[in-house]
């Protein structure tokens, strides 16, 4: 028993910076947390209907570079444009391909 302890006690500091960094991290993220729940909150004058959000922005797709590309469903279709092969699709924004 005093040997488990005395390795336990050994082991201690070194637990306790993985630990302290733990819960730093967690005090960090709710810090986060609570400041976009309150910016969320805020009342202002300006429309925010009118403004774009960063959830739109980044919707974008954009293409996919591959060295063989090939069509993925029947709504895709192949467009040469300045010496490229493109793969484009109608119904999946997900299909588009650039031969590099």
């Amino acid at each position: 028993m005093g040997t488990q302890l005395s390795m336990i006690m050994l082991y201690l500091p070194r637990l306790q910076q993985p630990l302290q960094m733990l819960f730093n991290n967690f005090k960090l993220g709710l810090q986060k947390f609570g400041q976009a729940a309150h910016a969320a909150q805020h009342t202002c004058s300006h429309n925010h209907i009118m403004m774009p959000s960063s959830f739109m922005t980044s919707m974008t797709r954009s293409y996919k570079i591959r060295t063989a590309v090939k069509k993925f469903c029947a709504d895709c279709y192949i467009a040469r444009r300045k010496g490229r092969v493109y793969v484009l699709c109608k119904s999946n924004p997900k299909h588009k391909q650039k031969q590099a």
